[in-house]
């Protein structure tokens, strides 16, 4: 057998929280079904995914600098779990989607694969068989993967499990693993790490007291509410159309409008319940980008983090509650993505790459009291999530 071999991350990489992406797919079990086949499947496709994205079946390790880096056994298989749960042991696919799959009907530590206590694999996937349907829960650890790279990641599973579920030949797809445009350039003995944090106003350094600790899929959910809201096109139309006053800008998207009535909610929100006057409020959100290339130096399939955090605002808490705030709000975050390209992460990566092991970076917002914080943006046909099992309920 060949030895190990290290895949290096990028500094964008190293940049990301040390922290688990999680995705549930959830199907109803259809009576034609050969669940054993589906298996099968739905392991031949982690395979064929495995043979795209090898240092996927490798462990997430700490070299003696303090750097991350994937080190992967060619050959190495990443099993696929399954797990079946009666209606005692977790909820019924019907009382799950009764309450539309909400996350607090979903315990994490069953549905996910155990993480092992003596290293951290990049990735997992565990058939969960429950009364009345199934879930496909996957995991990854966010070093590797942002949620575009997870759903291409899945993407890969997924289509090569209906394939060789159905028949049907196996699906090409492309990838991209060129990681220099989210690599810092060298830092000169001249240049002082102050120096470079003047050139990254909105971040702070964050002193770390561990190294990787991510050793758990239990999530203490007492700090956290969690509520899902649905939204329907004619919504997206309307929010659309109380943007009537873009400043500044010749349009504003349905993540713009859709954001700034998030955004203009919670500042309400606050207002009713904080004592003191709310003077400002920020957005913090994500942007890829891949999207953002005007310069074609990565590309929409490239794998990797490849995520930064925009800051819209502040704005006035008053204007952002008044009869044109979500125009104002929705207007402030184009703004913002329009300043933005894939060029206007160097100084941010060239601070990271000069950052001792000890240390990270962290976004210098207020979050408790007065920021607000959009941390993905998943928007994608359930269709598109079928492993063999139908299309999907929720993904």
């Amino acid at each position: 057998m060949e030895g190990p071999v290290r895949y290096e991350l990028s500094d964008l990489d190293r940049q990301a929280p040390d922290t688990i992406v999680k995705c549930f797919t959830f199907c109803k079990l259809q009576e034609t079904l050969e669940l054993d086949k589906l298996k099968e499947a739905l392991q031949q496709g982690l395979d064929s995914a495995i043979e795209h994205l090898p240092f996927m079946a490798g462990n997430i390790c700490v070299d003696q600098s303090g750097k991350p880096y994937i080190e992967s056994v060619p050959g190495t298989r990443v099993e696929l779990h399954v797990k079946h749960y009666t209606s005692k042991q977790h909820k019924s696919f019907t009382d799950l989607a009764q309450n539309c799959f909400h996350p607090d009907d979903l315990d994490l530590a069953m549905l996910l694969p155990e993480l092992p206590v003596d290293h951290i694999p990049a990735c997992g996937l565990q058939l969960n068989v429950i009364e009345g349907g199934l879930i496909l829960a996957s995991s990854a650890h966010h070093f590797a993967v942002d949620f575009t790279s997870m759903r291409i990641f899945l993407g890969a599973v997924y289509m090569g499990s209906k394939a060789y579920y159905y028949g049907y030949p196996l699906p090409n797809f492309a990838i991209s693993l060129d990681r220099r445009p989210f690599n810092g350039q060298s830092v000169p003995e001249s240049v002082s790490k102050q120096e470079l944090l003047d050139l990254c106003p909105e971040y702070r350094v964050l002193d770390l007291k561990g190294t990787l600790n991510c050793r758990s899929n239990a999530v203490d959910l007492a700090e956290y509410q969690m509520k899902i809201y649905k939204i329907s096109e004619e919504e997206i139309a309307e929010l659309k159309e109380q943007c009537y006053l873009p400043e500044g800008v010749k349009y504003v998207t349905s993540f713009d409008c859709i954001s700034a009535a998030l955004w203009k909610s919670v500042t309400r929100a606050r207002v009713s319940t904080t004592v003191e006057k709310l003077a400002y409020s920020s957005l913090v959100f994500t942007i890829d980008l891949r999207s953002r290339d005007p310069e074609h130096v990565t590309s929409t399939c490239y794998f990797g983090n490849a995520v930064a955090l925009i800051q819209a605002g502040p704005l006035d808490a008053q204007s952002l509650l008044g009869g044109e705030g979500i125009s104002i709000a929705a207007s402030s975050i184009r703004q913002k993505i329009n300043g933005v390209t894939i060029s206007s992460i160097k100084d941010l990566t060239q601070l990271i790459r000069c950052l001792p092991p000890n240390e990270k970076l962290k976004y210098d917002a207020e979050f408790k009291d007065t920021d607000f914080l959009v941390n993905s943006w998943f928007s994608e046909k359930v269709e598109d999530f079928d492993f063999g099992a139908a299309s999907p309920q929720r993904a």
